[in-house]
């Protein structure tokens, strides 16, 4: 079974990643207050959410959640406004909880480790991914339409052009199917083993020519999964069509084979590098599919 060092993820975020995070005592003591700088929504939404931020799969967390359910969820409590405290200009946002639960539970519920660890993933995706303002999510829709314009490239047999109106519908379910994925970092989607591989690939120093480059490991992985899922999830679309369910009707099968895609994380790890487009390439991805957007809502206006 693979192994991934912890140790050295806290490493690379305290040396390159978030090398001035402010200390993590200080922080928790201001989210414990009842006048703490957390946004009211933001507060309120943490409570909603803290109590269901359950990992089943993860048999250290199952237990700590069994003999220690209240501690746990403080901790995590105190992680995600203390997050909001130190980046009120991100704030919190669902899919959050899921990853501060896995950072407690890979470091032995260490507060100010996990926090760190916490910070250095949030912020390796980029600092719009999950900011509610200007645009909602930026870094999340632009991860997800570089997706769209790369599948088609990397997975031949998703190709529209080859595969027929059977390959248009999956492109349908994509980006609800990206929202579901990205957004927790794959946390509860993915065996737990896969997404230590993911969370491997999301630490990992950026090549040369992407500098400081927010990481696509999101994107990476998505693909690798597409790959191996292609035929299966056109034949679902197919089913659901001939039952009158449309491509929709295949979003099940695309989140269990998500789900099955993968057993070896190496193997994962292996597949979504062999697949990480090149920084022009990056680009040029990016570059279509902001132009594909515009163009999108200038024709929408222009009927109205």
């Amino acid at each position: 079974m693979a192994t991934f060092s912890v140790a050295k993820w806290l490493a690379t975020a305290e040396s390159s990643i978030v090398p001035e995070l402010p200390p993590y005592a200080m922080l928790s003591a201001l989210a414990e207050r009842d006048d703490a700088m957390v946004d009211s929504s933001d507060a309120e939404v943490i409570e909603a959410d803290v109590p269901r931020s359950h990992i089943t799969n993860l048999p250290t967390l199952v237990a700590l959640q069994e003999d220690e359910r209240d501690e746990q969820q403080q901790a995590l409590r105190r992680l995600l406004r203390a997050w909001c405290i130190l980046r009120p200009d991100v704030g919190y946002s669902q899919g959050m909880n899921i990853i501060g639960a896995l950072c407690l539970a890979l470091v032995g519920s260490d507060e100010a480790c996990a926090f760190t660890l916490f910070a250095a993933a949030l912020t390796r995706l980029g600092p719009d991914y999950y900011a509610s303002s200007p645009e909602p999510l930026a870094g999340f829709q632009r991860d997800a339409d570089v997706l769209l314009e790369l599948v088609c490239e990397s997975v031949p047999a998703l190709d529209p052009e080859l595969a027929g109106e059977a390959a248009s519908e999956v492109f349908d379910i994509l980006r609800p199917w990206c929202c579901a994925c990205f957004l927790p970092l794959w946390v509860g989607v993915l065996p737990v083993d896969c997404v230590l591989g993911v969370w491997e690939l999301l630490f990992t120093p950026a090549a040369a020519d992407q500098g400081d480059a927010p990481s696509i490991c999101n994107v990476c992985v998505a693909l690798a999964i597409l790959s191996r899922c292609a035929d299966r999830l056109l034949a679902a679309v197919r089913d659901g069509e001939d039952s009158g369910g449309g491509g929709f009707a295949a979003y099940p099968t695309l989140l269990h084979e998500t789900r099955v895609a993968f057993s070896d994380p190496e193997r994962l790890l292996r597949d979504a590098r062999t697949l990480q487009p090149t920084a022009e390439r990056l680009e040029a991805a990016r570059s279509a599919r902001c132009h594909a957007r515009h163009y999108s809502l200038s024709q929408r206006v222009s009927r109205r």
